[in-house]
């Protein structure tokens, strides 16, 4: 909190300190154009000087209108600030300009110092950089990324806790790298802290597993190593995984890709669809051995060739007899579409549909 009121007084005294050297600027427009002496422009911007004053006293030096107006309104606005800023700091205007001017230069040899900082640990940020660095991936995008984490470091780091830069700045550098790759490198976005659990484990496979044994480890063995839990491992092994583009190319002649082989679920197979004309024929050809009056109502009743299937009320409506009446003719024909004779039609699909 103490540090944030500092800086917050560090600005206030810096933004008046740039007004002040405006009104400087100002008074030197103003002795230089109109022969004033020091005495008199002490006089003019007195805070006790009225408008009216001001205006009357540069009318005596025979000035044009226009001028004297705007003369008149910047000088009350100087005027006024004057006020502001005495109330405010309680310090005489010099003072508050000399104070300005050191925390400029004391910001000036901050910048300086963090541009040394940064060069010192250029080293460092490289290191880093190349043990993340996957393929692909430009090696000077990810030290971009270590310079973003360590001027992060350089603002956050307070040297009172006792800690070393490096092992501070060290962390802050990987973070960056880190949440980059997570951002750019994989088609899934996955969290900053998932990457950093599949790096360690990367690097537990190479060197312990690959360099020592020559082998993979197995899942007992990289949840011993890892202290995480075969369920967490296996979900974070399928987190690795990269997503395949179906535009990869297949075969030795690169004349087909991964999309030619995978099966469209929303289509209907091309055996499919010659079983569902046939059928349809055959349906059609059983049909026309009933009556046109029970072809029409089984066809109503059940859907084919509708929009929808009707219920005994609803057919019974369009041929202007009873519900019961539409019962009695469905069942009669019903019981001659189940006649041997015409199921024998159906035989073939019925085998193939089981």
């Amino acid at each position: 909190p103490t540090k944030l009121l500092l800086d917050e007084l560090a600005c206030e005294i810096l933004e008046s300190y740039e007004k002040i050297k405006e009104f400087y600027k100002f008074k030197e427009r103003l002795q230089k154009n109109y022969s004033l002496d020091e005495k008199v422009l002490k006089r003019i911007f007195s805070w006790n000087r009225k408008c009216g004053d001001i205006e009357r006293y540069f009318n005596k030096l025979t000035l044009e209108k226009v001028n004297v107006e705007k003369i008149k309104k910047d000088i009350s606005e100087y005027i006024d600030f004057f006020k502001k800023t005495n109330d405010y700091f309680g310090e005489p205007l010099e003072k508050i300009y000399q104070s300005g001017e050191k925390i400029c230069k004391a910001f000036q040899e901050i910048k300086k110092n963090k541009e040394e900082l940064v060069k010192a640990n250029l080293r460092l940020i490289i290191s880093l950089a190349r043990k993340y660095s996957p393929k692909g991936m430009f090696l000077s995008d990810l030290i971009q990324e270590g310079n973003i984490g360590l001027l992060k470091a350089i603002e956050k780091f307070d040297y009172r806790k006792g800690f070393k830069f490096s092992t501070y700045a060290t962390w802050w550098i990987r973070q960056s790298i880190t949440r980059y790759l997570a951002e750019n490198t994989r088609t899934i976005r996955v969290p900053v802290h998932i990457i950093e659990t599949i790096y360690k484990i990367s690097k537990i496979i190479s060197t312990k597993f690959y360099q020592e044994y020559g082998r993979d480890p197995t899942l007992d063995e990289l949840a011993k190593e890892t202290g995480h839990s075969i369920e967490k491992l296996n979900y974070i092994f399928k987190i690795m995984k990269q997503p395949i583009s179906l535009e990869t190319v297949v075969g030795e002649d690169e004349d087909a890709t991964l999309r030619d082989f995978i099966e469209d679920q929303n289509t209907i197979k091309p055996d499919e669809a010659t079983f569902n004309i046939a059928l349809s024929e055959k349906v059609r050809e059983l049909l026309k051995t009933l009556s046109p009056k029970e072809e029409k109502i089984i066809r109503l009743r059940f859907g084919i060739g509708e929009k929808e299937s009707c219920t005994l009320e609803e057919v019974g409506n369009k041929f202007g007899v009873t519900k019961e009446r539409i019962r009695q003719i469905e069942s009669m024909a019903l019981r001659k579409l189940k006649h041997p004779n015409r199921i024998k039609l159906l035989k073939n699909f019925l085998i193939y549909g089981s």
